[in-house]
């Protein structure tokens, strides 16, 4: 694991590293053999690099994995939206859906906008994660996040959607 919160490219440079895609495909595997569900988290979004010639969106089609688009809602979220679902989808990758994360307590014009417009272009959102404050990174803080995703996000669609 890399200590540094950036692009992991970034991240490994800095500490004299580099990232084997191929050791990372047998970590999924692993893990994938010992679960009924995962959730790969890609730290960015598509186009972050893992190396030099490898982004998420080349890893995500190694694997054969779909994509769940998470899109915080502030200024410029349709866009980033929109470009990563299209992107996906002209790279072959399925995409599963979306989920709209906010992240301030206060729902602004902004925010609720991104989700009327976000709604018309791609559909209703898998969930909508209401703002939980900061969360560290303690056992009881991630259980409450989970808790709170479980509530806000249709969980049963997206594994229906997967096993479809």
């Amino acid at each position: 694991m890399l200590s540094e919160p950036l692009a992991p490219l970034v991240a490994a440079e800095l500490e004299g590293v580099s990232i084997d895609p191929g050791h990372l495909v047998s970590c999924y595997e692993a893990v994938v053999a010992e679960h009924d569900v995962t959730l790969i988290e890609g730290a960015g979004g598509l186009l972050v690099p893992l190396t030099p010639s490898t982004t998420f969106a080349d890893f995500a089609q190694r694997l054969g994995v779909p994509v769940l688009v998470v899109v915080g809602s502030r200024l410029g979220a349709i866009n980033h939206a929109l470009l990563t679902v299209r992107y996906a989808e002209s790279l072959g990758l399925r995409v599963l859906g979306y989920v709209v994360n906010f992240f301030q307590a206060q729902s602004d014009q902004v925010a609720q906008s991104n989700l009327d417009v976000l709604t018309r272009f791609l559909g209703p959102p898998l969930g909508v994660v209401p703002y939980l404050g900061d969360i560290g990174a303690t056992e009881e803080r991630r259980h409450q996040l989970a808790e709170t995703f479980s509530a806000c996000v249709r969980l049963e669609e997206l594994l229906e959607v997967e096993s479809a």
